[in-house]
């Protein structure tokens, strides 16, 4: 699975993700995994409406040249939104259910998934290409 296959099970649930999830909460996390930038940060906070916020969220994730966008989105819900995080796993066949938490680990180890390897050390990031 990668994150094509993670962007349309999120196209798919769209709705039930705005409605439920506080998108404040998922930008701020989005930016400091630096899945969006701080321009699109500071654009996001000002937009009270969370509807509207959302709306703003998925265009610039879908037009997002980061390759694992959608894996960190999916990383920022999974703890606070577990019924979210279900109906995403149904979704996924066997196989593709334990390649999140693999993507997600090599994320957090600072394994960038296109071939770049980033280490991460508080709110510094480092990318050193081989």
């Amino acid at each position: 699975m990668d994150n094509e296959v993670l962007k349309q099970i999120f196209n798919d649930l769209r709705e039930t993700i705005t409605r439920k999830v506080d998108p404040h909460t998922v930008i701020e996390r989005m930016c400091n995994s630096k899945a969006i930038s701080f321009d699109d940060y500071y654009i996001l906070c000002n937009i009270e409406d969370s509807r509207h916020c959302w709306n703003e969220l998925w265009s610039i994730l879908d037009e997002s040249s980061r390759p694992q966008n959608f894996v960190h989105l999916y990383d920022v819900i999974r703890n606070d939104y577990p019924e979210i995080v279900r109906e995403i796993d149904q979704q996924l066949t066997p196989t593709q259910t334990a390649q999140p938490q693999h993507l997600i680990q090599q994320l957090h180890l600072g394994h960038n998934i296109d071939g770049q390897f980033v280490h991460s050390a508080h709110n510094f990031r480092w990318i050193v290409i081989y």
